[in-house]
């Protein structure tokens, strides 16, 4: 998707299950709105 979001390690210990977006504070409405298709194009893959 082109879209790269990191995970963060100090949530539960052994499961780095939060997302982490951190859009540069230049990002426009396009850029945003190209994160979150992305990001949900992929949680309908895992989870349908």
């Amino acid at each position: 998707q082109g879209v790269i979001i990191g995970m963060s390690n100090r949530s539960v210990p052994g499961l780095n299950n939060v997302p982490c977006f951190s859009p540069a504070l230049i990002a426009t409405k396009d850029d945003i709105d190209r994160i979150t298709e992305a990001v949900d194009v992929a949680l309908t893959r895992v989870f349908g």
